[in-house]
């Protein structure tokens, strides 16, 4: 009898397990055998949220370069360990004494590293409305004059002999002086970039003239050497970082035609440009200043701030960092969660603190390397079971809805609103991509042709294909789970 039920199982559920394995078996082969993807370096791990049981994975736990969806693991740790609501703050106080109109002393500027400041972005105030609200202070409080001139405390993060600090570890060369990859400062203004609008030419070979620059004041600090490109060639700028002078090189060559074409690029020095800024803005409205003076405003002076402004709440911050990919916002918010974290401001000690993190929540980080907040940099590496298991801890916790909805949303917005359109997973998919050159990746969360939570992380590193056809086998590969 016993030997009847052996047999019998083995004859019905044996073929089930088979089948299943197979199903997972045949996804993952349809995956790698892609020829977009045969030749890469590519991992995924897919999970069941609900059940907390793996579904599919391959070469799960290896480790890849994962570009922007780590921006999905720095920005959760910052909120579930800051808190939606926490702000920035931007201090502005008058150090001396009052003697008539004048202020014998200093205008203090101190920087609690914001990285929105002055942005007009996510519910910041603009660079023109930030000034004239302190224009606005300083005119009523009758001073025209400041006898030592503007002081400017950058000193939140390392500031002077620390540039390497500023800018994320890893960060190729080429990068630096774009404004995707501007440095992250005590003190930021503008998202540390600048602007300037050419008026193209037609002919290859043309030199091109600047038509604006923005900010404006910029523009003493530029050498611009620009000409028309050929026909096809696309913006062929470069713009060098220099050494915490001030000065940038543009050179390099810009798409041919009659109309404008804008070239962004970063503030190498945001807390000297904004002290000579301000010192410019100050002088045209009247209120005169001498020297620009940066250093630590001594947290034992009793000067009374006149003027706070404080960054929208975090939530607004990560939704912008996350859905449209802002490097910088990342990485500030990253540097206060290592900050809070370990009460010390360094880059390196933010790193290990959002190691500390995920390791206290029960997630192996052995296999993984951080760099930065925000992915930039080629050294940081992660596996896919590793962001999987952080997507699994968020989902868990009861701030899970509130996060999920700081995501790009598959064919609706962010960086994901071509992505996945007109499938079944439009509108079902939460997320973060990430690429660079030979990297692209895509994790977080979605709704299966079952109504369950499935957590995933894709993660492709060394193609040589083209990146539309990359693209594709994730999104079929995506397609093939939600229906498994």
């Amino acid at each position: 009898m016993h030997r009847i039920i052996l047999l019998l199982i083995i004859y019905w559920v044996f073929p089930i397990i088979i089948q299943a394995q197979s199903k997972a078996d045949i996804i993952i082969q349809h995956f790698t055998k892609n020829p977009a993807i045969e030749h890469a370096h590519a991992g995924c791990s897919f999970i069941n949220l609900d059940k907390k049981t793996p579904l599919l994975n391959y070469q799960s736990q290896k480790a890849f370069i994962p570009a922007s969806t780590h921006k999905l693991i720095s920005t959760a740790a910052a909120w579930l360990h800051l808190g939606k609501d926490f702000r920035f703050e931007t201090n502005v106080f008058l150090e001396g004494k009052r003697n008539g109109e004048e202020w014998d002393g200093w205008l203090v500027i101190k920087g609690g590293g914001d990285p929105g400041l002055a942005s007009g972005i996510a519910g910041y105030t603009s660079l023109k409305t930030l000034t004239d609200e302190l224009l606005a202070v300083l005119k009523k409080a009758g001073i025209k004059r400041f006898s030592k001139g503007i002081w400017i405390d950058p000193y939140y993060l390392p500031y002077q002999g620390m540039v390497h600090d500023n800018i994320a570890g890893g960060v190729i060369w080429e990068d630096i002086g774009n404004y995707y990859a501007a440095g992250l400062f005590g003190l930021n203004l503008n998202q540390n970039k600048f602007d300037i609008v050419f008026n193209q030419r037609p002919l290859s070979g043309d030199s091109v003239k600047i038509k604006e620059v923005f900010p404006s004041s910029i523009i003493s600090s530029l050498n611009v050497n620009v000409i028309s490109g050929p026909k096809g060639s696309g913006d062929l700028t470069y713009i060098s970082p220099d050494l915490m002078d001030g000065k940038i090189l543009v050179q390099g060559s810009i798409p041919p035609g009659n109309g404008t074409f804008t070239v962004k690029g970063s503030i190498s020095n945001p807390p000297l440009f904004a002290g000579q800024y301000l010192k410019d803005i100050l002088i045209s409205n009247g209120i005169m200043c001498n020297a620009i003076n940066i250093a630590k405003y001594p947290d034992s002076s009793t000067s009374r701030a006149i003027y706070t402004y404080q960054s929208p709440p975090l939530s607004e911050i990560i939704k912008e960092a996350n859905q449209k990919s802002n490097n910088l916002l990342a990485d500030g918010i990253f540097r206060a969660f290592g900050i809070s974290s370990s009460f010390q401001n360094d880059r390196l000690t933010a790193c290990d603190a959002i190691k500390s993190f995920w390791t206290e929540r029960g997630i192996d980080v052995t296999s993984c390397s951080f760099t930065d907040g925000s992915g930039l940099s080629r050294t940081n590496l992660q596996t896919p079971d590793f962001q999987t298991a952080v997507i699994q801890s968020i989902y868990d916790t009861d701030k899970s809805q509130e996060f999920i909805k700081s995501l790009a949303l598959a064919g609706k917005s962010g960086t994901l609103s071509s992505f996945l359109a007109n499938t079944t997973l439009a509108g079902k998919l939460w997320g973060k991509s990430g690429s660079m050159s030979g990297v692209m990746a895509y994790s977080g969360l979605f709704i299966n042709a079952k109504g369950e939570h499935i957590g995933f992380s894709i993660l492709v590193n060394h193609f040589s294909s083209k990146p539309g056809k990359v693209k594709e086998a994730i999104e079929s590969l995506l397609m093939s789970v939600y229906e498994m």
